[in-house]
């Protein structure tokens, strides 16, 4: 049965550790919307990011292929599969994927429901099943989005970031957290786009200090953990402004200039691809299944890993 996306209840949703532990398993009718208009040449970096964070906002459903490919760990990550997602003001979002993490095949479905994040992750035969409940993760993020800057965006939470609030909710972290300072426009296959640069903000690399190694001088250059970007480039439609795809780029502070604070490269650095995410055939508001956004784990077993998820979202990388 199909139902009309407008009638979906009408709740804030807000929000990057699954995919992380994923690594470590493997190792171990009203009318559409109109369409934003085309960005003009003199709108900057940070407004390009607040128009596509806001065209994503107004737009009843998202449907899309999905295919990951980076390495972590050493570990070479390659994935496709499919997202949808409601309106911003629900909570329903449904992303499926299958993902090659080195030598092994993992299975990735989480279904985010009106009351529960719902994650099943297979790696060989029964799926091992979590569930968070959502209103506490949400009164969480209100209140740590208040006090400080996210600070937590390791490579290893992109599927937790994308999981309450869908893609949306990503760029509006990125937002709080990176500082994007150059656009240029390109092509992404025939489809032309703004490419966006974006480096940490100096507020949220404060939230690495406590990591650095003893004795680091003030002022030093920051060293963030292998699975930490320093770099983030959105891939955004010339003319819609959507997201088709999200690098994000490691710069190898020994190889040149570049670091966290200063992500300029001299010809020589190392500037690493630690993930990237592409979208494609999307399709944007169109009448959903309700099925996508219902789960029952029947007699199979689950874990409420309420309590851990939420010191992640507050844990530093």
């Amino acid at each position: 049965m199909k139902y009309s996306t407008y009638s979906l209840p009408k709740r804030i949703a807000a929000s990057w550790g699954v995919l992380l532990a994923l690594v470590s398993g493997a190792a171990s009718q009203q009318p559409a919307l109109p369409a934003p208009p085309p960005a003009a040449a003199v709108v900057g970096p940070s407004e390009l990011v607040d128009r596509s964070a806001a065209a994503l906002s107004a737009h009843l459903s998202i449907v899309a292929k999905v295919r990951h490919r980076g390495r972590i760990y050493g570990r070479d990550i390659i994935g496709s599969g499919e997202y949808a997602q409601g309106p911003i003001h629900s909570r329903l979002l449904r992303y499926e994927i299958r993902m090659k993490v080195g030598e092994r095949t993992v299975n990735l479905l989480q279904v985010c429901d009106d009351r529960y994040l719902w994650t099943s992750r297979q790696l060989e035969h029964e799926p091992e099943i979590q569930r968070v409940e959502i209103d506490r993760v949400l009164a969480a993020l209100e209140r740590q989005v208040a006090a400080q800057p996210t600070g937590a965006f390791g490579v290893a939470n992109l599927h937790q970031a994308i999981a309450i609030g869908g893609l949306g909710q990503l760029l509006a972290s990125l937002r709080k957290d990176f500082q994007f300072y150059d656009a240029t426009k390109s092509q992404l296959g025939d489809l032309p786009v703004y490419v966006v640069s974006g480096k940490w903000k100096s507020e949220a690399l404060g939230g690495f200090a406590a990591s650095q190694p003893k004795g680091a001088k003030s002022g030093a250059t920051m060293m963030l953990r292998p699975h930490v970007p320093n770099r983030v480039l959105l891939f955004l439609g010339a003319d819609d402004l959507f997201p088709y795809r999200i690098e994000f780029r490691s710069l190898d502070e020994g190889a040149g200039e570049g670091s966290a604070a200063a992500p300029e490269k001299s010809a020589d650095a190392a500037d690493e691809l630690l993930l990237a995410m592409e979208l494609f055939e999307v399709q944007i508001n169109v009448p959903l299944e309700e099925r996508l956004f219902q789960f029952a784990p029947g007699s199979r077993p689950y874990t409420d890993v309420t309590d851990l998820y939420l010191q992640k979202r507050t844990a530093l990388p």
